[in-house]
């Protein structure tokens, strides 16, 4: 099937839809944001990781990590146990 010269010409000058240059955008936007993402991150643990060089105490008998403030304790129980143990009813023995 040939094409008429109106058609080739059409063909030739079509535009682009404008959800094409969204989508492009979009995708370009997004994978700027991921790098500023991961670029952060990296900036925060580098930056954590030189406080606690800073911060390391120098006596050679020093512990690397201080203790924890507080103790964890086992939580208390919701209900408590009855403070004399009730016994069961006899069983009915037919004779």
């Amino acid at each position: 099937m040939m094409m008429t010269e109106s058609a080739a010409d059409r063909s030739r000058f079509r535009r682009v839809h404008p959800a094409r240059n969204a989508r492009v955008i979009t995708g370009a936007l997004s994978a700027m944001a991921l790098m500023g993402m991961v670029a952060g991150f990296q900036l925060s643990a580098s930056a954590q990781a030189a406080d606690l060089a800073a911060a390391k105490p120098t006596g050679a008998g020093a512990p690397a990590v201080s203790a924890p403030a507080r103790t964890l304790e086992a939580p208390a129980t919701a209900v408590p146990a009855p403070a004399t143990a009730v016994p069961a009813p006899a069983a009915a023995v037919p004779a």
